[in-house]
């Protein structure tokens, strides 16, 4: 019984370090850029970083940072995602993920999360948005949210609300009509979030998430003042991946 118990261990220990050599393969690939993606760059600069809060305000800069933002959502997100479906997003839309990092100092000085600090930089990311902005079949520019996730010491500053805020205004200098995202009908706290900052309740999805709890589709009307900047692909409606379901999930555990 000893030995069959040993083996079992010994096993387990296997699988693990061949899902962490996946893992590491995965990281290891070329970005993926989908045919869609192919288009004419924004005629737009990068808006620069600034400081809100004790952190910086900065956006997506090079795939080294996709591992620290899925170390992150991972941790705080309800359903997981593969790393195929953050380079999905954040390699065809890099101007709409925008990352809130933190210095570790006297007042952290260890990491808050495992696989969140840049050793370059000494920094460590405690919030991050993912969004993408297409073009629906009715020609409207739609933006969509796909992930948000504030740290939980860094919580209660309104980090999540100005992350938030800060794509909103991206994707407005891009022509975007509209922003929508969905979120679970029990997440009272990133309901709040969104409603405060104006979106409203679009309609009920029924058993959209994997455990079978319903979802709020939440969407905030924009009122273009400028011209697109750039081409974006046509696209159906629906044509956001996930990595374990038909449908692509947004879970904000952040209070604002």
């Amino acid at each position: 019984r000893v030995a069959g118990l040993k083996m079992d261990a010994h096993k387990d220990g296997q699988e693990v370090a061949q899902t962490k050599k996946e893992e590491k393969e995965e990281l290891s690939r070329p970005v993926f850029r989908s045919p869609e993606a192919e288009r004419p760059p924004s005629n737009r600069n990068p808006s620069p970083p600034y400081e809100y809060a004790g952190v910086t305000m900065e956006v997506f800069q090079s795939e080294a940072q996709l591992s620290q933002i899925r170390a992150l959502m991972d941790r705080d997100l309800s359903e997981p995602y593969s790393i195929f479906t953050y380079r999905y997003f954040i390699c065809n839309w890099p101007q709409f993920c925008w990352i809130a990092w933190a210095p570790v100092n006297s007042e952290y000085p260890e990491p808050i999360y495992d696989g969140l600090v840049d050793p370059e930089t000494n920094r460590q990311i405690v919030g991050a948005i993912v969004c993408k902005l297409e073009i629906r079949r009715d020609g409207m520019r739609r933006g969509y949210i796909a992930m948000l996730a504030v740290a939980k010491p860094f919580r209660k500053r309104k980090i999540g609300s100005e992350l938030v805020l800060r794509v909103i205004e991206e994707m407005h200098l891009e022509g975007c009509d509209e922003v929508v995202l969905e979120t679970e009908i029990t997440n009272t706290s990133a309901l709040s979030l969104y409603e405060n900052l104006g979106f409203f309740r679009d309609k009920r999805l029924l058993r959209y998430y994997l455990g079978g709890q319903d979802a709020f589709r939440l969407k905030m009307p924009l009122h273009p003042t400028i011209e697109p900047t750039s081409e974006l692909p046509p696209v159906t409606e629906e044509s956001t991946p996930s990595s374990s379901s038909s449908s692509s999930s947004s879970d904000v555990p952040v209070a604002v």
